[in-house]
């Protein structure tokens, strides 16, 4: 009776070893499978095509910070590119001159003309108009799950704005669909756009009253086209612990700090990543901590694109 229980305990044993072998070589093959299929896709765009693609995700990813989406825990990131007049593609050897072409723009119409061929599950992008200024359009690159959790922890700020939302799905569902909700957050809503980007409230909320002030008491530089307008309607009020709005200001100097470091960490390739940066409020943030949560982020993207093709690589961590 032992000999057969101690028969039957090996042959489990056996069976689980195989069976987590096999499952582990089915995620193997799954994704080397992946990778094929990327680069089978990637095969029916022209070279023309896939250099506008790969300069517009280069400046998604690299410059604009969206590797911090991709390899991070961001819930957003937010890419501005010029709008000007559309051109024909031209030779990647003849590129286009003079200031009214904007190859991310082509690369984004490459994109939408061929993103049936990569489809998104975990991701959405979403275009808008406008931003900021003419002539410029910008693309949220959003984290499906991550910016509905953000949504939910702080609901009560964006249902102050979008009051005919009443909860959560139906305001990501919004933003996710009908590009008029992130244009008007963009445009008129620092607090909201620094929370969905994934800087946090507080550093957000730092951002938007230092933002205000500066309008306040530097309209040139914020209305530049408008030289006549010494200042705007709207003064706003020193808080209660200052006399004046310069004391503040100072005092919103003082008590923050960016996230920026130096250039020589190792494990980063900052040709492929821009360093964040974003006002952070050092009274109510472990700016150490956070640094070195931004730092794995940057060295899990940097070993992601040593292992293939830049554009391969954005594609397949996309179809994820």
């Amino acid at each position: 009776m032992q000999h057969v229980v101690m028969f039957l305990r090996n042959r489990i044993v056996f069976l689980s070893a195989a069976l987590l072998v096999s499952c582990s070589l089915l995620v193997l093959l799954f994704f080397i499978s992946k990778q094929q299929s990327v680069t089978r896709k990637l095969q029916t765009l022209s070279a023309n095509e896939k250099f506008f693609l790969e300069a517009f995700f280069r400046t998604l990813i690299s410059t604009d910070n969206g590797s911090y989406v991709l390899y991070g825990n961001k819930p957003t990131s937010l890419m501005i590119y010029k709008e000007w007049q559309s051109y024909d593609l031209q030779p990647v050897s003849a590129f286009p001159s003079g200031s009214d072409f904007s190859p991310e723009k082509k690369g984004f119409e490459i994109w939408q003309k061929y993103q049936h061929l990569f489809p998104l599950k975990t991701y959405t992008f979403v275009k808008i108009g406008s931003c900021f200024s003419d002539h410029m359009t910008a693309v949220f690159l959003i984290h499906n799950k991550r910016l509905f959790n953000i949504l939910r922890q702080h609901f009560n700020d964006f249902h102050r704005i979008f009051p005919h939302f009443n909860s959560a799905e139906y305001l990501l569902n919004a933003m996710l669909t009908n590009p008029s909700v992130l244009q008007q957050i963009c445009h008129k809503h620092d607090l909201l756009l620094g929370i969905i980007l994934g800087f946090g409230k507080d550093n957000a909320a730092l951002f938007e009253r230092k933002n205000k002030i500066e309008a306040f008491l530097f309209p040139q530089n914020f209305y530049p086209h408008q030289p006549h307008l010494e200042k705007p309607f709207l003064r706003p009020i020193p808080c209660s612990a200052f006399a004046t709005l310069e004391e503040e200001l100072n005092a919103i100097e003082t008590k923050s700090d960016g996230v920026i470091e130096g250039f020589d960490l190792p494990g980063i390739e900052w040709t492929l990543h821009c360093p964040l940066g974003f006002l952070v409020d050092k009274e109510k943030t472990d700016l150490s901590q956070l640094r070195a949560q931004l730092k794995q982020h940057l060295i899990k993207a940097t070993l992601a694109y040593q292992k293939g093709n830049f554009l391969q690589v954005t594609l397949n961590e996309l179809s994820k």
